[in-house]
């Protein structure tokens, strides 16, 4: 699926913006060691919504990535096998490769983007653990939720 405001990247920039969800997604839920399957729901859930009724923006990116979640992310968790540690070095240079890609898109949409895979971050660390809601960032996942090896600044 095209999705217009991705047109100006390469086909290897396009994959890494289409992928970034679930490599969010792959980073948080193991952050801990241990891949619990309702954040892997939730964050399925997410894009989900998001493909219907999220930000205008962002809705044809969100249908783009909803059609394929669920199996492209089970690829990237056996792509990044290994121990937390190792896992989480790979995605999150993975992931620093955005701060080359998001200054060539609109800065309104790459602005939208950035705020989005955060708050799928938080949505996928809160999606278990915790009682009642409370301390549901486990320590581990705390490291990575505000996706800070993303450092692009989107002009105001």
């Amino acid at each position: 699926m095209v999705v217009n405001e991705l047109e100006v990247l390469s086909a290897e920039e396009r994959e890494l913006v289409l992928r970034t969800p679930a490599l969010v997604t792959v980073l948080i839920s193991g952050a801990d060691g241990d891949f619990d399957k309702s954040e892997e729901t939730h964050a399925a859930k997410a894009i989900h919504y998001k493909s219907i009724q999220g930000d205008p923006l962002l809705i044809e990116y969100y249908h783009a990535i909803d059609l394929d979640f669920l199996s492209a992310m089970r690829h990237l968790h056996q792509k990044y096998s290994g121990s937390p540690q190792e896992r989480a070095e790979k995605i999150t240079a993975k992931l620093a490769e955005l701060n080359d890609v998001l200054p060539k898109l609109s800065p309104r949409f790459a602005k939208a983007l950035l705020s989005d895979w955060r708050n799928l971050a938080t949505t996928v660390a809160k999606a278990s653990g915790g009682i009642f809601g409370f301390a549901s960032i486990s320590f581990e996942e705390s490291h990575f939720v505000d996706l800070e090896m993303i450092t692009y600044q989107p002009e105001s």
